[in-house]
């Protein structure tokens, strides 16, 4: 059975270019890492090469909330807070993104090197880039000409507030494919710095 949706994919050729030095610096700041300081140097470094390594891509669908409830069930109903929040709201977004899995494995190889805190960076960074992408996504949900004043719920993730790790199963089984995204026997996403989410909208 095909979703009744609209499909959108987002996904940029070469690296990302590096933001302005603003994102870098509150980053470096929750750290907790001077900018003179020789961390900061290393971090400097990691941030360039996350940015090369990262391959952003990020997809949405939208599904009808009947379809929604029927394709994720049981797991959304096993969640009392997706079902509250999702009360008169007219539809289901599914969201997902992923850099790809170039800037894992070198922070695999940086820890297996005896370069642990480099590679902690990396995944760090990977972390913030890939939260990145999902938010762009969000913001052009926003941004939709039909939607109502704060129509959209906040995200409902797999894994959170009751809604089972297991329903990443129903979002690779939909959007997957365009992504590269697989599950592993413990119910993660593959490539590792990849996140999904579902989001309510009123329209």
């Amino acid at each position: 059975m095909k979703p009744t949706c609209s499909h959108f994919l987002t996904k940029r050729s070469g690296p990302p270019r590096r933001p302005a030095a603003s994102p870098f610096e509150r980053l470096l700041k929750r750290l907790r890492i001077p900018a003179g300081a020789p961390e900061g140097v290393l971090a400097a470094e990691a941030w360039d090469e996350a940015l090369a390594l990262a391959a952003p891509a990020s997809i949405r669908l939208r599904l009808s909330l009947p379809d929604f409830l029927a394709r994720f069930n049981p797991y959304a109903q096993a969640s009392s807070h997706l079902m509250s929040r999702l009360e008169g709201h007219t539809e289901v977004w599914l969201l997902a993104a992923t850099i790809g899995s170039a800037l894992e494995g070198r922070a695999r190889d940086l820890f297996a090197g005896g370069r642990a805190f480099s590679g902690y960076l990396i995944e760090y960074f990977g972390i913030w880039l890939v939260d990145q992408a999902l938010r762009g996504e969000i913001a052009a949900l926003r941004s939709l000409p039909d939607a109502l004043s704060g129509a959209l719920t906040k995200r409902l993730m797999p894994g959170c507030q009751g809604f089972p790790l297991e329903a990443q199963a129903v979002f690779v089984q939909l959007v997957g494919a365009d992504l590269g995204l697989t599950l592993t026997s413990g119910c993660q996403l593959y490539p590792r710095m990849s996140v999904t989410a579902a989001i309510g909208r009123r329209t």
